[in-house]
């Protein structure tokens, strides 16, 4: 639900957990969806936020703050 509602802001988020959906690892390794369910439905219900050692401070607020817009829209 958040990723959904998240997407339509400005942070950009995405999933680090179904890296064997990701083509490279499809044309190297020959994985398709439905190979590891746990994995992928994890996934669905997951949430990865930004965050490496150059992330600005004033780029932590900005998830913050958008994070709680869609916290707040999703509960009214």
């Amino acid at each position: 639900m958040f990723s959904i509602s998240l997407s339509f802001e400005i942070v950009r988020i995405c999933s680090h957990f179904t890296i064997h959906l990701q083509p490279y690892i499809r044309d190297m390794f020959g994985t398709k969806e439905g190979m590891l369910p746990v994995t992928e439905n994890i996934s669905k219900r997951t949430l990865a936020l930004p965050f490496h050692n150059n992330l600005k401070e004033e780029e932590v607020d900005e998830v913050v703050s958008t994070l709680k817009k869609v916290v707040e829209k999703v509960k009214s």
